[in-house]
Formats: structure tokens, C-alpha cells, sequence
């Protein structure tokens, strides 16, 4: 450069100093202006920061504040003193300690000695489990709620006020009470008899009656219910109520054998009688089996013996006696068990899906007092509300089905045998 400008005169000389010192400067006040750029910059970004944060803090003040104003406006909880309420049951603790036999039988339907056999039964299926949070309800107090609700058919409120438990509880007792009783103690309590047994009900219905190889009777009643919204007209019965049809072979004892239930036929026994047991006698040279006695909705067939709607003569209406001597045991065996039982002499706040149970656990704890010689009171019968023939439809009295030829010749068979025999 220097010997550049050596070359040159002074003016040019001059001339390429000034621009070098414009350049210079114009180099400086470009830094220095992007300097001043860069501040500016990073000053607009923290006052945006600063106004963001600014803007927050409104917007949470207004939150808390509406936040805080709705909840002044709510109700305040009530402090509980105790997470459960607090029930008492004196009834089972202290009354029922101090029964007397006559107590146990009104209160129950049963002895206390038959109330141990009972609880001894239900051991596997209603013990209760362990619990770590509350104390457990005992087997005999599960046992007896779910009794009180079927002697009684009371409200479940009742149940649950006088056993001090809650509602919930009595129906979930009851429930298991019916289950097992119908599910894993029916076949052991409700079946038909061995032979030997079977020999001495025959024996046992001939003294009564006078009537040879009597197996016995059959009848039919009719049990309210409340039935489903959706097929409701399927349980009405022929008075124009909802029911359920119970059917059963009932013995000398007033003990159930056999026992069908369905919605609206009134003679389903007669397609049902394989498992009578195959008993046969030579009587005046004919070869007899053994039959059932039936009432007025049963037709006559050759292995169910029913009366002569128009007899003709002594000995047919000799016959129509000793059936209806036969067939009041029937009868009387239902009437026992709807007095012992109220819960099925009446419509109850039992689910509908839950009577086929509930119907099958009374006839096995009906079975279980009989077979245990308990005593019966004739009085509930006549405490009963409407009455037990006042419950049953005037118009099933009738036969579905026709008489059979076999019927017919064992009527007739059986009537002349009588008029000999007896005369």
C-alpha cells in the first residue's frame, strides 16, 4: 500500500484516506446499530415474558375467586361420627335366648331341636365367611331371619328391623336359604319311598281308607305371585289371578314325595309318573299295580284313581267315600303347609325369577318338621287370610284331560272289590 500511494500525487492520496476513514466509520455504526438491535430485541422478549406472567396470575386470581364462590354457595357436608349406622337386635340377643318350646313353634314353625338339625344341614352353605372389618353375622342368626321372612311372609323392612340387619342382608339370607335348600337338599327329603317304606304307606292308606296298593295322593294348589311385566298373561290361573301351580304326591304323614311345579296346567303330574314304584298285587285273580288317589282336576287313568263324577249305586258311591278320605290328606298337607309357610299364601315382595326356590324350600322344611314329629296348630289354618280353599280357583276344579279305558276298568274293578270285601 505503501507503494501504492507513493505512486500517487497528494490528491489522490488524500482521497483514498477518506474513503478508508468512511469505511471505517460506516463499520462502526453498523456494529453499533446491531448492537442496539439485539438490546431491543431482548428487552420486547421480557416485557412479552413479564405481561404472559402478568396474564397468568389473572387468570388463576379469577379461577380461585369463582372457584371459592361456588363453594361457599354448597351445602356443608355433615361430619359423620361412625362409617356404618348402628342397628340393635334384641330380638335375637335377648328374647329369642328365653324362648319356651310354644314360643319357638309360633315364632318359627318349628322346635328348637328341628332348628338345630336345620342349622346343621346349612353348615356348608351358610357359614359365614372370616371378616377382618366387621363381626360376622352367626349361622343360627342367618338361619332364623330367613325362617321368620317364610313363617311370616312380613315385609323385608320388618325382618331387617326386628333382626337388626339391613334389608339387603335378610334378602341375600333368604335367598341362600331357598337355594340350598331347593338345589342340595330337595332329592334327600322330597323323594319317593323305598320299597319296604312304600309297603307300609300301602298298608297304612288301606286302614284308612280301605282302598289296596294306594301309593298316594296327588293334588294341586295354587301359590300368588307377582309376575313379570313381560308374559304376565302366562300365569293367570282360571279365576283370573297370578300364580304358580304346585303339585305334589303326599304320603300318610302328610309328607311331600314328589312335588312339580309350572305355570298353568293343572294336570302336569299325568305326563310325569315313571319313577311310582312298581308294586303289583293278585286281587280276586286280577293283577293290580299300585296307584295314586287324585282329586277332581285329575282324569282317570290306570295308575291315578279318581271318583265317579255320577255314581249309580252303594258301592260306586262307597268308592267316591274312601277316595275322599284319601284325597283330604292331600288337602290337609297343603293347608299345613301354607299355614306353616305364610310367605306362599300370599303375594310377597319376593322377585317372581325367585319363587320356584322359595316354594321348593317350604316343602322341604315342611318334610324336615313332619318327619321330626314337631306339632302342628290348627289355629294358624284358621289365622290364615283369606283361607286356603278361598285362595284356590273355583273354575281348575275340573278334569283337562278324559278318563281312560285303564282308569275306568280299575274304578269299576275297585268298586266291586269294595262292595265284597267290606259288606
Amino acid at each position: 500500500m505503501i507503494t501504492v500511494l507513493t505512486n500517487m500525487n497528494a490528491h489522490e492520496q488524500n482521497m483514498i484516506r477518506a474513503w478508508q476513514k468512511i469505511i471505517t466509520i460506516l463499520a462502526e455504526r453498523t456494529i453499533a446499530f446491531q448492537k442496539i438491535m439485539l438490546y431491543n430485541r431482548r428487552q420486547t422478549a421480557k416485557r412479552i415474558r413479564k405481561r404472559q406472567r402478568l396474564l397468568r396470575m389473572q387468570y388463576m386470581n379469577r379461577l380461585i375467586a369463582i372457584q371459592n364462590q361456588f363453594l361457599l354457595q354448597m351445602p356443608r357436608p355433615v361430619q359423620k361420627r361412625v362409617w356404618r349406622e348402628e342397628r340393635y337386635s334384641d330380638f335375637w340377643d335377648v328374647q329369642v335366648q328365653f324362648f319356651t318350646d310354644e314360643d319357638w313353634f309360633e315364632t318359627f314353625r318349628m322346635s328348637k331341636k328341628t332348628f338345630e338339625i336345620l342349622c346343621s344341614r346349612l353348615k356348608d352353605d351358610m357359614t359365614p365367611k372370616c371378616s377382618t372389618v366387621n363381626k360376622p353375622i352367626p349361622l343360627e342368626k342367618r338361619v332364623a331371619m330367613a325362617l321368620y321372612k317364610l313363617a311370616t311372609g312380613s315385609e323385608y323392612r320388618v325382618v331387617s328391623q326386628m333382626f337388626g340387619v339391613a334389608r339387603s342382608t335378610v334378602c341375600r339370607f333368604v335367598r341362600m336359604l331357598c337355594e340350598a335348600l331347593s338345589d342340595k337338599h330337595m332329592d334327600a327329603l322330597v323323594c319317593m319311598p323305598e320299597r319296604n317304606e312304600q309297603l307300609d304307606i300301602i298298608r297304612e292308606f288301606e286302614n284308612i281308607s280301605h282302598l289296596p296298593l294306594v301309593l298316594g295322593t296327588v293334588g294341586v294348589t295354587h301359590i300368588p305371585i307377582n309376575p313379570p311385566l313381560d308374559g304376565f298373561e302366562n300365569y293367570i290361573n282360571a279365576d283370573g289371578w297370578p300364580s304358580i301351580i304346585l303339585q305334589g304326591v303326599v304320603d300318610h304323614k302328610f309328607i311331600f314325595r314328589k312335588i312339580e311345579l309350572n305355570a298353568r296346567d293343572p294336570a302336569i303330574y299325568v305326563e310325569s309318573h315313571g319313577d311310582l314304584p312298581d308294586i303289583t298285587r293278585t286281587i280276586d285273580e286280577k293283577l293290580i299295580r299300585g296307584y295314586l288317589v287324585g282329586g277332581a282336576p285329575y282324569p282317570s287313568l290306570d295308575w291315578i284313581l279318581t271318583k265317579f263324577s255320577n255314581p249309580k249305586d252303594e258301592s260306586q258311591e262307597f268308592l267316591n267315600a274312601c277316595i275322599e278320605e284319601v284325597t283330604s290328606i292331600a288337602e290337609d298337607a297343603f293347608c299345613r303347609l301354607f299355614a306353616r309357610w305364610r310367605v306362599i299364601s300370599k303375594k310377597t315382595d319376593i322377585e317372581y325369577r325367585n319363587m320356584a326356590n322359595v316354594i321348593g324350600a317350604c316343602v322341604v322344611l315342611h318334610n324336615l318338621i313332619e318327619m321330626n314329629g314337631d306339632k302342628f296348630n290348627y289355629e294358624w289354618i284358621g289365622q290364615m287370610k283369606p283361607s286356603y280353599k278361598d285362595m284356590q280357583p273355583e273354575n281348575d276344579a275340573q278334569s283337562v284331560l278324559p278318563d281312560t279305558d285303564g282308569g275306568n276298568v280299575l274304578r269299576e274293578f275297585l268298586s266291586n272289590f269294595l262292595k265284597t270285601c267290606c259288606n
